[in-house]
């Protein structure tokens, strides 16, 4: 059973917690709708890890010649083609059946969110910046998620901030890939991203989209103090942008040497971007809701 379990890479569960965000900045008031929340996290968390599952299945060649990627369970063999096939599909359908519990809406961005990855997995992944953008639709789609079960719409400056920070951790794997050590020639994504990068072109992106991601927190800040927030609380908003801006440094830095493929694991057991992210947090809430 632990194969299993690490199959579904419960550690990308972090990517999830963006569900959370439509209620922790949309309610006047919390109540037992968390529960809810709580609940629909879980089963889009099993939902997505299916998909995984999927994914190991169709890349099992291309795994087995990655240098990390070949431990795991599907493609080291530890869990039999067949055997991951049934446990993909019947963790898809029960959770698929699962958000029926909640409403339609959610029902429906669930399908839009399997729709996407097919298209991703199948064609997308392959076409330079598309695969970035679809990327951070499927991120989108996670706030939707969380939208549509406590009934609150996001604002547009959070969707597009959460839209471009998806694009830059989309671009920084395709950098750490690029610099990982170990990666067979006959890997045929590898050979891929390095003919799209001809000229630093991940480099570039990332740069666009670190400015539009900055961008985009600004103007929602400036979308806050329309409410003429205190001083201090304008303070510690800026100080999260300062935080921000010194976080993609780092993102940078660390995807340029190669240790950034995932992010999820990472960001736990690196401490510098896991101290810059508890600084970000921490003075973002304040700035958002104490002071």
């Amino acid at each position: 059973m632990t194969y299993y379990f690490k199959a579904l890479r419960p550690w990308q569960w972090l990517k999830n917690t963006l569900i959370f965000i439509p209620y922790i900045l949309g309610k006047e008031k919390y109540g037992s709708d968390v529960f809810e929340v709580i609940y629909v996290f879980l089963i889009f968390s099993l939902y997505v890890s299916s998909t995984y599952i999927f994914n190991d299945i169709k890349d099992i060649d291309l795994d087995k010649l990655h240098p990390n990627k070949k431990y795991r369970p599907i493609a080291s063999g530890k869990i039999d083609t067949k055997n991951a096939i049934i446990f993909g599909l019947l963790i898809f359908i029960s959770t698929l059946l699962g958000s029926y519990l909640i409403n339609h809406l959610t029902v429906f961005y669930f399908l839009i969110y399997a729709f996407l990855t097919f298209l991703y997995t199948s064609k997308i992944k392959y076409i330079f910046l598309l695969d970035t953008l679809f990327i951070s639709l499927m991120f989108i789609v996670r706030v939707l998620i969380g939208g549509a079960v406590v009934e609150i719409n996001p604002t547009i400056y959070l969707l597009s901030s959460i839209f471009f920070i998806s694009c830059i951790l989309s671009t920084s794997k395709k950098i750490s890939i690029l610099n990982t050590e170990g990666i067979s020639s006959g890997n045929i994504f590898y050979k891929l991203l390095k003919e799209q990068n001809q000229n630093n072109k991940f480099t570039t992106l990332y740069i666009v989209f670190s400015i539009f991601s900055t961008g985009s927190l600004l103007f929602w800040f400036l979308d806050l103090n329309k409410n003429n927030i205190s001083v201090l609380r304008q303070g510690m908003l800026l100080l999260s942008i300062l935080g921000f801006i010194v976080f993609l440094n780092y993102i940078y830095k660390f995807s340029d040497s190669g240790n950034l493929e995932d992010f999820s694991s990472a960001i736990f057991n690196n401490k510098i971007l896991l101290s810059i992210s508890f600084v970000i947090v921490i003075s973002f809430f304040l700035g958002y809701f104490l002071i």
